[in-house]
């Protein structure tokens, strides 16, 4: 109860502080699409979604129950989503405590409570919030519920619950047959629960396959796949998507099998191509792409950070005047973790479930990294940082010289590792946090915010053309036609396939002819 208290607490000052921002009152980007979808939900709670969605619909399905008892308030999902993180850190109590003793738990629990990120993330609208709670709670479930039928059913419920949330997480519906079968679970008959916990997966996700199904005819669980498996095997966008934000830029990946086929392709179609192309440009150089899988282990194991424009702006925006809200960064988890994991391996059929969800992340060898992907499964990382944190300091304390020069040498070579990292990963820019922003003010018809954050966007970011066009759109809808068309023509300068900031520049030198003609 202390440790729940404890991390509940220590969010408040942090939601006081963004309560007001737009970015939080009105969702934006991945938000935004959970947000739209939830309201889409309460118009029909049993169809759901008539076309294969980007995301997996558990998520949106929670947001939906929050805002028909609640209203549309972020604030409430946020508050929901605090309460389940703080249960979600009293659970990795229960399981440190379990595992490693007493003082790795209360090590772990500081490590989840003082994450910058996930105080970040668990403020907005994602659904890595919801799937790392699941995850919490199927793992508690397998180690502290006696054995029995309903044990292993409810906890593959929990996990296809979760890849409800996040798709990848279902490679641990696979990996976790070794925690079974090898009998680090002490399951009397391992191969009969193992199949029970699966039919608690597929019980789970049979609704998800069967809307999905109904809407396109075919047996799909989400849509993007392929563009996704495109993105992280290729060394052309260093491992991750966050640089391809909203817009034009998305949109002109997006169609790239449309201009190879030179015309409108399904989604089917677009999936079958990039899965294709990823194939073809893994057997071209093989070589070269295990390179770069290698490049993208050693990016992970390192705690590179990779961060989306989101990400980016509450940082900046908020973190540099409250220092005290980034006291922990990935790079000390990760570090902590390898010294836990090394010392965890004399005994390691006891800890092997954790192991599981982190062997989990071998997806992101060939999808996108992005750091709020790791969220769901971070939590079974930290357990092993506490128990690297706790013998650190029982060495110190005992002054254990050898164990501690060991450490301090894996500390040393992780840095240096770090200093290597061939991806060498930056972060954006916020101008696309400043451009959905300023999208969803001109929408709701303020002018004057819209434009405040249109031009916080240009400035930050000069070239983007689908901020220069919505901008011009919004000056000339408000009449003011001769700002407007230098807007559309710095659009075209910046890209002259922008054929819809063409059309604009058209339609405005229409209307500032027929004012000179009136």
């Amino acid at each position: 109860m202390a440790v729940f208290a404890v991390s509940l607490f220590v969010k408040i000052p942090f939601l006081a502080a963004i309560h007001g921002d737009p970015a939080f009152v009105l969702p934006i980007v991945d938000s935004l699409e959970f947000h739209s979808w939830a309201r889409e939900i309460m118009l029909d709670w049993a169809g759901g979604w008539t076309a294969i969605k980007t995301h997996p619909p558990l998520y949106a399905y929670f947001v939906a129950v929050i805002y028909s008892a609640i209203g549309y308030s972020t604030l409430a999902v946020a508050a929901v989503q605090y309460v389940m993180f703080s249960i979600s850190t009293a659970l990795v109590y229960l399981i440190s405590a379990r595992l490693f003793g007493r003082a790795a738990a209360l090590f772990s629990c500081a490590l989840m409570t003082f994450y910058w990120f996930f105080l970040c993330t668990q403020s907005f609208l994602y659904s890595e919030n919801l799937s790392l709670f699941l995850n919490l709670c199927c793992a508690a479930c397998l180690l502290f519920m006696a054995d029995s039928r309903k044990k292993f059913i409810i906890s593959g419920v929990l996990l296809g619950l979760s890849a409800a949330c996040r798709a990848e997480i279902l490679v641990v519906a696979a990996l976790i047959s070794v925690w079974f079968l090898a009998g680090a679970g002490a399951v009397k008959n391992p191969v009969k629960a193992y199949g029970l916990f699966l039919c608690g997966v597929a019980l789970a996700l049979a609704p998800v396959m069967a809307r999905n199904y109904a809407v396109s005819d075919r047996l799909v669980f989400r849509s993007l796949m392929g563009a996704n498996l495109y993105l992280g095997s290729n060394p052309a966008f260093n491992g991750t998507s966050v640089f391809l934000e909203t817009g034009k830029q998305w949109k002109d990946f997006m169609a790239i099998p449309d201009k190879a086929a030179n015309k409108k392709l399904t989604d089917l179609e677009n999936d079958r191509y990039f899965i294709a192309e990823t194939g073809r440009l893994i057997g071209k150089a093989p070589r070269a792409w295990a390179k770069f899988a290698v490049s993208k282990i050693t990016a992970v194991w390192t705690g590179t950070e990779f961060l989306r424009t989101e990400d980016v702006y509450v940082l900046e925006k908020y973190f540099p005047a409250r220092p005290y809200f980034r006291l922990i960064r990935l790079e000390l988890i990760f570090v902590s973790a390898f010294i836990g994991m090394v010392f965890s391996f004399s005994r390691a059929r006891r800890f092997l479930l954790a192991y599981v969800f982190i062997l989990s992340w071998v997806v992101f060898v060939v999808f996108p990294l992005k750091t709020r992907y790791f969220v769901p499964v971070l939590p079974f990382l930290i357990l092993f940082s506490g128990f690297g944190l706790a013998r650190l300091y029982e060495a110190l304390r005992r002054r254990q010289l050898l164990a501690a020069s060991a450490a301090g040498g894996v500390i040393i070579f992780f840095l240096l590792l770090a200093a290597y990292n061939p991806l060498k990963p930056q972060a954006p820019d916020a101008s696309e946090t400043y451009y959905a922003i300023a999208k969803n003010y001109a929408e709701m018809g303020d002018e004057e915010s819209a434009s405040k954050f249109f031009l916080a966007c240009l400035r930050l970011n000069p070239g983007n053309s689908s901020a220069m066009n919505d901008y011009g759109a919004l000056l000339m809808d408000a009449g003011r036609d001769t700002e407007a068309v230098g807007y559309f023509k710095w659009a075209l300068e910046a890209d002259g396939a922008d054929q819809l900031a063409r059309d604009n520049y058209e339609k405005c030198l229409e209307k500032i002819r027929a004012a000179g003609r009136g």
